[in-house]
């Protein structure tokens, strides 16, 4: 059902009815959806209509203006409502018949027009930048879903850009979705809006003679390489989170569902995980004692340096003490003071030196081990080697790589960026449609 409002908001007239059609009323009523998921509302109003056998001038169009208010009601789910305004008014002549097609934009776009003197700098939840994006717009934030509420993300915005960028913006960061409730002027953030594709589904199948549709794998990927930000270790991934232990993950459904697949390749799949799994997982626990062994070199060569200084200052003691005795008489009480206090500096020379020597032939014990545990880091990294060659020639036709890099995930949030990840290639491994 569409009813005509003006901009206070009084109802002016029906252009369709629920029921029956009724002469001069709108046909041809279309609901689409932009890229971000704003509504769009066509349809063709006749400018005359035959009353009695006489042609006369359909009265509808003496209310109809640029933008007035449309108040869209579906005739399935009757609580659904969607507010337009009337943005183009296109007149046209076809077999004798004189419409006008009117093209509607949701009140939702107004908010491209609004909010360019807005500075933001936040670094919070979606409930908390989005709240502060649509302050004094008119419009409150809506449902935002669990599990993106839980993100916290830097959010910043010149005054250059509109509420509505901002708001796309912000869906993007938090990799959520839009949607504009325009009966009530809020705008809720989700995972995902399951009726977006069914409904453009229905519409190809209803319209097949008027729109074409257009399977495009262009941008399809199979692979991606997932990286966060920059942290003083360098630049933040998914190994200590992915299950295979790569900076990358992979997902091959399109290929397997539709057939282009052989059977035979999901094994090799299965296999390349598991081997993956293993030799990385020894490549880490190696270099991991590769790393602990350094860790030992660098305290014990610490403390050979700490006791060698000892021995530098016991060295300086016993020269004084020499120095000292070569004025004293051995029948002189200072001398046997003297030459009992150079004797314990002597046995403590003695002990530091030999703790030394032990520490240094430690030192080269944990060298020794080093070189071992890299001859083996060395082979298992050509076994890796091995395996990622010979499946990228088993699955030469089926892998495409892609690479997503966020700088606003931080090494506290690997998780997130490993689902987020997940989420993205599930979208971006598929066909791509298009209406056209």
């Amino acid at each position: 059902m569409l009813r005509l409002f003006d901009l206070s908001g009084n109802e002016q007239l029906i252009l369709r009815s629920k029921g029956r059609y009724i002469a001069g009323e709108a046909t041809e009523i279309k609901v689409t959806e932009d890229l971000i998921g704003i509504p769009e509302l066509t349809f063709v109003l006749p400018v005359s209509i035959i009353l009695n056998g006489v042609r006369t001038e359909n009265q509808r169009w003496i209310y109809v203006q640029s933008e007035m208010l449309i108040k869209y009601t579906d005739y399935k789910n009757s609580n659904k409502v969607t507010w337009f305004r009337i943005k183009t008014l296109e007149d046209q002549h076809s077999q004798g018949k004189l419409t006008s097609n009117i093209q509607c934009k949701s009140i939702a776009f107004d908010l491209g027009k609004r909010g360019m003197d807005k500075v933001i700098d936040l670094t919070d939840s979606p409930t908390v930048v989005l709240t502060s994006i649509l302050s004094g717009s008119g419009w409150t934030l809506g449902t935002v879903d669990t599990s993106l509420n839980t993100k916290i993300r830097a959010f910043t915005a010149d005054s250059r850009s509109n509420i509505l960028e901002l708001l796309n913006s912000a869906a993007e960061l938090y990799t959520g979705y839009l949607r504009f409730n325009t009966d009530v002027k809020t705008v809720d953030l989700l995972t995902e809006i399951g009726d977006i594709n069914k409904q453009v589904s229905m519409r190809y199948k209803k319209n097949l003679k008027q729109i074409s549709r257009v399977c495009d794998t262009t941008e399809l990927v199979t692979r991606l390489y997932i990286y966060g930000g920059e942290d003083s270790s360098g630049t933040i991934g998914i190994e200590s989170v992915n299950p295979n232990k790569q900076p990358f993950i992979q997902n091959f459904s399109y290929f397997i569902t539709s057939g282009l697949m052989p059977a035979s390749s999901t094994p090799t799949i299965t296999q390349y995980d598991s081997d993956m799994l293993a030799v990385n997982t020894n490549i880490l626990a190696t270099q991991a004692l590769i790393d602990a062994e350094n860790v030992s070199i660098i305290s014990k060569q610490a403390q050979i340096a700490t006791k060698q200084i000892q021995v530098t200052s016991l060295t300086q003691l016993i020269t004084e003490i020499d120095n000292k005795l070569a004025v004293y008489q051995s029948t002189d009480a200072e001398y046997t003071v003297l030459v009992n206090e150079k004797a314990g500096y002597n046995s403590d020379k003695s002990t530091l030196e030999g703790e030394i020597t032990t520490l240094q032939g430690e030192v080269s014990t944990h060298q020794a081990n080093i070189v071992t545990y890299t001859a083996t880091l060395n082979g298992y990294q050509a076994d890796k080697i091995a395996y990622e060659t010979q499946f990228q020639i088993d699955m030469n036709g089926f892998l495409f790589e892609g690479v997503w890099q966020d700088s606003n995930y931080t090494s506290a949030t690997p998780t997130e960026l490993y689902n987020d990840g997940v989420t993205l290639l599930a979208k971006s491994a598929i066909p791509q449609y298009h209406f056209q």
